[in-house]
């Protein structure tokens, strides 16, 4: 199962801004770089550690992804589908408790 969901990311892997929500929800880095502002002067808003989530916000806000996360480490990130990230919301306290302190 981890295999089918699963991908594996080299340093400087983007996940790029601007887009909306696209079905999947990104998490589980080692360490991914988050940034807002164009390539030129882009300015890091924070850091996802292992366990950490990322990518929520635009699906959870239904709007464009608000910033840029790029791979700061080889990064092994699962990939989680609207319908999985929904039942996980609903029956899962622990998950649905990452996302409320991020």
């Amino acid at each position: 199962m981890f295999e089918k969901y699963a991908r594996h990311y080299q340093p400087g892997n983007h996940f790029q801004g601007g887009r909306r929500y696209d079905g999947n929800l990104l998490c589980l880095p080692r360490r991914i770089g988050v940034y807002r502002g164009i390539e030129e002067a882009q300015q890091m808003i924070g850091v996802v550690e292992t366990g950490g989530v990322f990518g929520e916000m635009a699906y959870l806000l239904n709007e464009k992804r608000m910033a840029t996360a790029i791979s700061t480490t080889e990064s092994t990130i699962l990939i989680i589908s609207t319908g999985i990230f929904e039942e996980l919301l609903q029956v899962n306290q622990p998950f649905a408790g990452i996302l409320s302190s991020s």
